[in-house]
């Protein structure tokens, strides 16, 4: 089976256009990592990503705690 881990940006964007129904929907399945839903959290209040992460339909995708390989990190992408 494969698996889609998401990073910040999808998850803001469809938020905002009210679309992460579309990962639910086309995810096999989908890891978050921790960095990436510590940083959506951080966010507003009202914000459509962080509500969904918090929602028990957010909530029931796998969390990641998978290391970030340095090569990545080297990027210098940010956590999330």
């Amino acid at each position: 089976m494969s698996c889609w881990i998401v990073d910040a940006s999808p998850l803001i964007l469809l938020g905002k256009i009210n679309r992460i129904d579309l990962l639910e929907q086309l995810a096999p399945a989908l890891l978050i990592p921790a960095e990436v839903r510590a940083e959506i959290l951080a966010g507003p209040d009202r914000d459509p990503a962080k509500l969904w992460i918090q929602s028990e339909s957010g909530a029931n995708w796998g969390q990641s705690t998978i290391p970030i390989p340095t090569e990545v990190v080297a990027w210098d992408l940010g956590a999330g």
